[in-house]
């Protein structure tokens, strides 16, 4: 970073006068994927806007019928919320499953969202559990929800100039349950050869599923949600056998490729199989017998 000019804004407005007013600029959080790609291509960074002192950018708050995440929350603030840990514990898990304990006490929410890996591990869960995000520019706000913000690998509709100011979460009720997991080649460090979520509604009295949402990594250029495989379930009955037809439309409807961490068949067994353990898990959660 030789040589780039730097600064380091408090606030909202200050980091968007900035990034409004110099070319080539670039917001830079936790580093943690900014870096790699610097060093990877020993290239001019251009000018560096730290926005990691910008105190109205962190923290989780439970506010109404929400939970709101600051972009520049750490996974490692994430895995320790006591908020999360009781209303969205999916998500605390999908944080504990990024990169290393130095990346994740550095990383943050907001950057794993912006990178735009078909990997990121904590964007499924967001997905799965209706996540929106805000996003900020010198022309106003914008509201999307997270899975359509996402128009291929690292690329998204954010804008140069915008950024991230919130993440909002629906808090669940008591017949509402969600589930994560990820498939790796190695305990730490590993990027995703399969990740996915399952955020499900179920009605106890008739023994149905009301509503689902599934969303894979690493399956697709961006985070893919399952629409097919949903339909299967929603509405059905929750049995066993509905849950291993979901599975299997997920394995059908996707279309992974090859990689040097799996081939593309191999995705398609693992997602049929990760699909029906999560909805298995988020259906014991609700202490529902199948």
């Amino acid at each position: 970073m030789a040589g780039s000019m730097y600064y380091k804004p408090t606030n909202i407005d200050e980091a968007l006068e900035l990034i409004s007013r110099e070319q080539n600029a670039t917001f830079f959080a936790g580093g943690t994927d900014l870096m790699v790609e610097y060093f990877e291509s020993l290239s001019q960074m251009g000018k560096i806007i730290n926005i990691s002192g910008i105190e109205e950018l962190r923290g989780i708050t439970k506010k109404e019928d929400e939970i709101q995440i600051g972009p520049l929350t750490t996974h490692q603030e994430i895995c320790d919320s006591e908020i999360l840990l009781e209303l969205v514990p999916w998500l605390c898990q999908a944080a504990e499953e990024v990169g290393s304990p130095q990346i994740r006490h550095r990383g943050t929410i907001g950057g794993n969202i912006a990178n735009a890996s078909p990997a990121a591990d904590t964007v499924p869960a967001l997905i799965a559990a209706g996540a929106t995000v805000e996003l900020t520019g010198v022309n106003g706000k914008r509201n999307f929800d997270l899975e359509n913000i996402f128009t291929g690998p690292g690329e998204t509709i954010i804008d140069d100039q915008e950024l991230i100011t919130n993440i909002s979460l629906p808090i669940p009720d008591d017949t509402k349950a969600g589930s994560f997991m990820k498939i790796g080649k190695r305990k730490a460090l590993s990027i995703s050869v399969l990740n996915g979520s399952v955020f499900l509604e179920i009605d106890r009295e008739d023994m149905k599923f009301i509503d689902v949402r599934i969303c894979l990594g690493s399956v697709a250029p961006v985070p893919y949600r399952a629409r097919k495989a949903e339909e299967v379930i929603r509405g059905a009955e929750v049995t066993i056998e509905n849950i291993e037809k979901a599975g299997q439309a997920a394995s059908d409807e996707i279309t992974p490729i090859d990689d040097v961490r799996g081939t593309a068949e191999y995705r398609k067994q693992v997602a049929k199989s990760a699909v029906i353990r999560l909805i298995k898990e988020a259906t014991e959660q609700l202490e529902v017998g199948i």
